[in-house]
C-alpha cells in the first residue's frame, strides 16, 4: 500500500476557498457496488484538488481504507507529494477508483467570506438542485450495481438517510459512520475511554469502513 504524506496547509494563494463545484468519482467503467457520500469539499483538499476528499484530512483514511480492500489506486506514487488539495492536482495525480465512487452531500465547500469553512446548510442540501444532483448520483451507481451506500457524519445521513429516505429503502445497505475528520476521530477517542488514542480510532474507523464496504444484500 502507498504510505500518503502527512498533511500540510495549502499551497492555494491565500488559502482562499475557490468554491468549485466538484463532481462525484466514478470509476471509469466496471460495477459500482458502494457509493460513499461525505459532507462538503475540504477547504484544503477537494476544493483545490476538484476531486472527492482528494486532499481532504478526512480523506486520508478514507483512501489508505480504499486501498486496503483494492478500490483505489493512484496514477502516480503519492509517497513524496505533500496531502494538499493543491499540492496534489500541481503533481498532476489522481485516484482511480474501481468497484466504489465517491461524492460529497454538498458539491461545494460551504462558505460565508471565502475564507472559513462551515457545514452546509438543510436549506442548501435540501435546495431542488443540490438534490436532483445526488438523485442522479444515485441513479447512475444503481445501473451499474449498487447496493451499498456509506454515509459519513450526521449531514451526509440526514440528506441521504432522512430527507431521500435511504435508510428505508430496501433495496441499499445503508450505513452512517462517524466522519474521519480530526474532530470526528477525537469525539471517538472521547467516548472510547480515557487514554485511548486518536490514532487508534482512525484503525477502527478504517476496520468498520471496510466491513462496511463488504457489506451485501
Amino acid at each position: 500500500m502507498v504510505t500518503l504524506a502527512k498533511p500540510k496547509r495549502s499551497a492555494s494563494p491565500k488559502g482562499r476557498i475557490l468554491g468549485t463545484r466538484v463532481p462525484a468519482l466514478f470509476p471509469a467503467k466496471g460495477p459500482v457496488s458502494a457509493l460513499v457520500y461525505g459532507e462538503a469539499p475540504g477547504p484544503n483538499g477537494a476544493d483545490k484538488s476538484g476531486i472527492p476528499f482528494f486532499g481532504d484530512r478526512a480523506g486520508r483514511p478514507l483512501y489508505e481504507a480504499l486501498e486496503e480492500e483494492a478500490r483505489c489506486r493512484f496514477t502516480r506514487p503519492i509517497d513524496d507529494v505533500r496531502w494538499d488539495g493543491a499540492a496534489l492536482r500541481a503533481a498532476e495525480i489522481r485516484p482511480i477508483v474501481s468497484d466504489a465512487a465517491l461524492s460529497n452531500a454538498y458539491q461545494i465547500c460551504p462558505t460565508d467570506d471565502g475564507e472559513h469553512f462551515r457545514a452546509p446548510s438543510k436549506a442548501e442540501l435540501s435546495s431542488p438542485e443540490n438534490v436532483k444532483r445526488v438523485r442522479s448520483e444515485l441513479a447512475k451507481a444503481r445501473k451499474r450495481g449498487l447496493h451499498t451506500v456509506i454515509v459519513l457524519g450526521r449531514t451526509a445521513d440526514w440528506l441521504l438517510g432522512t430527507h431521500l429516505g435511504l435508510r428505508d429503502d430496501a433495496s441499499i445497505v445503508y450505513h452512517q459512520i462517524t466522519h474521519p475528520s480530526p474532530l470526528g476521530l477525537m469525539g471517538m477517542a472521547k467516548r472510547a475511554g480515557k487514554g485511548v488514542r486518536v490514532s487508534a480510532m482512525k484503525e477502527q474507523w478504517q476496520k468498520d469502513f471496510r466491513r462496511m464496504l463488504r457489506s451485501r444484500p
